[in-house]
């Protein structure tokens, strides 16, 4: 298989599972692969997080994170868990944005809505 962008994204189309990573800073600018998973309990609470999220395709998600305006390129993502449900996935993302906030007070740095009472 060719080792590109695009055949990632291509090859998670379709995933039947869902992975809840977070977005972490980084000295120096990433590139597209700059994926990890990392399996410590409490990964998602460590200080350089910035942004929680699920996905059933990272390469695609951290594709979009990287060229947001309102992101920075300077970010890796890491991968802590995953979810065989999108009901199952949204909660264990909501639980670790919850943990986040009652560690820090409040949510990471990119994290919206974490705030308000609008619904997924």
């Amino acid at each position: 298989m060719n080792y590109t962008k695009k055949a990632n994204i291509q090859s998670c189309k379709a995933n039947d599972k869902g992975y809840i990573y977070a977005l972490v800073d980084l000295d120096e600018p990433s590139k597209w692969d700059m994926i990890s998973y990392d399996d410590e309990k409490g990964a998602h609470l460590k200080e350089n997080v910035r942004y929680i999220g699920v996905t059933s395709n990272p390469v695609e998600r951290f594709c979009d994170h990287r060229c947001d305006k309102h992101k920075s390129k300077k970010i890796g993502m890491v991968i802590f868990d995953e979810a065989k449900h999108p009901a199952e996935g949204k909660a264990k993302e909501g639980t670790a944005i919850w943990q986040y906030i009652q560690k820090y007070g409040k949510g990471p740095k990119y994290q919206k809505g974490d705030d308000t009472w609008a619904g997924a």
